[in-house]
């Protein structure tokens, strides 16, 4: 079960069940990135497809990967040198919409469903 504080930090009023099944996996690294995908079994290679530079885990999807730089200039912008952070993108509350939003800009997930945040209530 995930832990108390993982659900005080998922509940946040735009969060649809989507985004935080994304977070969690994010956080677990267990999400259909090549990197677990070739771990096990489902692809034959772990690297990206999108840069082709490195095998895709959540590090290089969401730090490195020079395919997404546009999409990740939004987070860097807002979140300077914490958007370098691994550990405050994936257990801030408040960098979680960049997160989500860096993902739905990215289309990687795409066979999640609509990733729209809601707006504020």
């Amino acid at each position: 079960m995930p832990s108390n504080r993982f659900l005080k930090l998922i509940d946040h009023p735009q969060l649809t069940r989507a985004h935080s099944s994304i977070l969690f996996q994010l956080r677990t690294g267990h999400i259909p990135l090549n990197k677990h995908l070739h771990r096990i079994g489902k692809v034959e290679s772990p690297r990206c497809p999108s840069c082709r530079h490195a095998s895709e885990d959540v590090r290089h999807y969401l730090l490195e990967c020079r395919a997404h730089r546009h999409e990740r200039w939004i987070m860097q912008h807002q979140w300077r040198r914490k958007a370098q952070d691994l550990g405050f993108l994936l257990s801030s509350p408040k960098a979680l919409i960049a997160v989500l939003r860096y993902v739905q800009a990215t289309g990687r997930f795409k066979n999640y469903g609509e990733l729209n945040l809601r707006p504020e209530e």
